[in-house]
């Protein structure tokens, strides 16, 4: 860093100019040592960084608070650890304040090892105990990404106050320690010590890294009754912790009640919020409402728009933006930017396109880009380009087990068995043990982890009884196992209990047996790693039975699943055939997406019942006869095989589910030219809705089609 006029900004005078305080002590004969020492920190405030340093010179013999204060004015340069070692000669021996400031030096720039030997200094001088060098230290290990020393920290001091609790809650948060955090914010307030907008934001955090809703509840409400609820710390620690369990509603209405001042941050955070959940039409909304009030959107503004489009899957959008961005509003994109672009493009099947961006954007990809490609190459199956991203990954981290367990995944989705031992030979070798799955689910306030396989909870048996019984249920109603998901040399008895005892099911299983959601509210689970096929499509099936809605948050983002639906399905699609590629209009925006031919089958699995389309468009359309392999519900084949007529089949339907709200219909006209989809509001279908004794909730959306030729089409109503 360079020391010279030049090189300090001219911001303007602020309320009280420090250049006029230093010329009026100089006319008035003030220039004793403490005058200077508040002059230095007030040119530091003031950005006159080379002021400061050069009145500190003009100082006859400095004492501690005269490089405490200059210490402090180059806290964000390694100036200030050089000016340390240079105090030390003198010698002056620092105090609380001194080894503070320091800490905070060592964590901004970072520099590990100095922050250690500080630690050691402190010791000898009997300050590491302090509250105040305490809550600095603890701070600098959280930052270094050690929680445990930060702890340790915690414990040895004797006498704690509100800022070491702040301290340690936001530093576990920080560092995913979720259940310390919170057990830490629970001891704060039985031992009677007041919160802080820190620690109470710190908690925030953490009940939001668990989807823990019940804890985010309880600490608003802590919040509300301290007062501390209208602050803006709070408050977006409270969007953002309501926005990642999955409840948006309670997160814009939190909002709403701060709106008038809020900053970029706490838009920021609800954008990210719907972003999380796909819903990229309210983050547009909440972006334009942003810039109509005066605010300049971010990086983080932008990463939130990115990530609600790439979540919707929508890749034309994904790539606008990320141009709008550069060139409309000036910001140039950050690798995190490309990456939801390379992580779009994947997930849209154009993988070719997506490697040649991480190749030549501006940044060197890093791991996330290449797991981003190798998850696309996964969900379409290109087994060789997986291999090579894969071994891109292993490239950054050879101990990545995430890379050996989803190539490994798509090479036996492949059948390519010999390759699938190859790699786990692979992993025995280089001692890479793969990441064991964990679920949670929060019950009356209390978090319960299940591992896969799990026999420990005290309720054991009721939760392997649920899920059997779970499991048996959804089986008559079609649901078929994933049996590619487990090792190819494993028995059918083996590969039945893998798959069927996995950490998200037993979570199910012992929410529906504790009652942690009630008929009519959505039972939320997290999974620390990314929810399987098998769990995914057997998840469907679970929110029929249960009649209630399913949340998971795994790794990668929010599914959600209702009445055999998931999220994003939720909508009246139109497919056009292009060759080997479906043109699909989605949504009452009709976003279109260009799809490969075996997103056919993929939609065909959504297939519940079957109900008369001419009810539903007004003219008589003969339903299709399907193959059995068309797709791999057994749905399809109770109708080719059992059932006579279309009544009979919505009765048996209904018997066997009781609980479908979805009406899917395929309608079979050869070779499209063109599609013209024409929306007709309507709250209910009487036709439809005769089929059951039960009150449904039925489509808002009907779809009539007109067409100059004939076509293949694909019409899906939801409610």
């Amino acid at each position: 860093m360079r020391w010279s006029s030049a090189a300090d900004p001219s911001p303007p005078p602020p309320a009280t100019d420090p250049r006029s305080l230093h010329a009026a002590a100089i006319k008035t004969g003030t220039t004793d040592r403490s005058t200077l020492n508040s002059l230095i920190t007030l040119y530091s405030k003031s950005r006159f960084l080379s002021s400061s340093l050069l009145l500190f010179h003009h100082i006859p013999s400095p004492n501690i608070v005269s490089w405490t204060a200059l210490i402090s004015a180059l806290s964000n340069s390694f100036l200030s650890l050089r000016y340390f070692v240079s105090m030390l000669r003198h010698p002056t021996l620092p105090n609380h304040r001194t080894l503070a400031t320091l800490f905070k030096s060592c964590s901004s720039l970072p520099s590990l090892s100095f922050g250690l030997q500080l630690h050691t200094l402190s010791l000898k001088l009997s300050l590491s105990s302090q509250p105040f060098t305490a809550s600095s230290l603890i701070n600098f290990y959280s930052k270094t990404r050690l929680p445990d020393d930060a702890s340790k920290v915690f414990d040895e001091i004797p006498h704690r106050d509100q800022v070491c609790y702040g301290s340690i809650i936001v530093g576990l948060a920080q560092n995913s320690w979720s259940f310390e955090a919170l057990s830490c914010f629970a001891n704060m307030r039985s031992c009677g010590i007041g919160s802080t907008m820190y620690s109470v934001s710190g908690a925030l955090r953490a009940a939001a890294e668990l989807a823990a809703l019940e804890q985010c509840r309880i600490i608003h409400g802590h919040a509300v009754v301290t007062g501390l609820d209208m602050g803006m710390v709070v408050g977006t620690a409270l969007v953002d912790g309501y926005g990642k369990c999955g409840l948006v509603s309670d997160a814009h209405g939190v909002f709403d009640e701060l709106v008038s001042e809020m900053n970029i941050i706490g838009w920021n955070a609800m954008m990210a919020s719907y972003a999380q959940q796909g819903d990229w039409n309210s983050v547009m909304e909440l972006f334009g409402s942003m810039e109509a009030r005066g605010l300049v959107p971010d990086e983080y503004s932008f990463l939130a728009i990115l990530s609600a489009f790439y979540n919707a899957g929508l890749v034309g959008e994904t790539e606008q933006w990320l141009s709008r961005m550069r060139f409309d509003y000036g910001l140039e994109p950050l690798l995190e930017h490309y990456t939801c672009l390379v992580g779009a493009m994947g997930r849209a099947g154009r993988l070719e396109e997506a490697e040649k961006i991480a190749m030549t954007m501006p940044f060197a990809p890093d791991a996330a880009v290449w797991r981003a490609l190798l998850s696309g190459c996964a969900q379409h199956g290109n087994v060789d380009m997986a291999w090579t991203m894969s071994k891109r990954l292993l490239g950054f981290d050879p101990h990545d087990d995430s890379a050996y367990v989803i190539v490994a995944n798509v090479f036996a989705g492949a059948g390519r068995w010999n390759e699938v031992k190859e790699i786990r030979k692979m992993m025995k070798d280089r001692r890479v043990r793969k990441e064991g799955g964990r679920s949670w689910i929060e019950v009356q306030g209390k978090v319960h982890v299940f591992l896969a396989g799990d026999r420990r909870h005290e309720r054991t048996k009721e939760i392997y009884g649920k899920l059997a019984e779970l499991i048996e249920e959804i089986e008559k109603l079609g649901y078929v196992p994933y049996w590619d998901e487990v090792l190819h040399e494993m028995g059918e008895s083996e590969k039945r209990e893998a798959l069927m005892f996995h950490s998200e099911k037993l979570a199910v299983a012992f929410g529906l047996v504790s009652g942690a959601a009630p008929p009519g509210k959505a039972m939320r689970i997290v999974k620390n790693l990314r929810i399987c096929r098998d769990c995914h499509e057997a998840f469907k099936y679970f929110s029929l039975v249960v009649e209630r809605e399913i949340i998971v948050r795994d790794v990668n983002r929010y599914h959600k699943f209702s009445d055999g639906l998931t999220q994003g399905m939720l909508t009246v699609m139109a497919l056009k055939r292009i060759g080997t590629w479906v043109f699909l209009a989605l949504g009452s925006n009709m976003v279109t997406w260009l799809v490969p031919m075996s997103f056919l089958q993929q939609a065909g699995n959504l297939c519940m019942c079957w109900a008369k389309l001419g009810e539903i468009c007004g003219k008589e359309i003969s339903t299709p006869a399907l193959s059995s392999s068309s797709c791999k519900l057994k749905e399809h084949r109770i109708w080719n095989e059992k059932t006579r007529t279309e009544e009979n089949t919505a009765k048996e339907v209904d018997n066997g589910a009781g609980r479908i709200k979805l009406i899917a219909c395929f309608v079979k006209i050869m070779q499209c030219h063109e599609v013209k989809v024409n929306f007709i509001a309507s709250t209910s279908l009487q036709g439809i809705r005769k089929q059951t004794s039960r009150e449904r909730r039925w489509p808002k959306l009907v779809c009539r089609f007109e067409t100059t030729s004939s076509c293949n089409v694909m019409v899906i109503v939801a409610g």
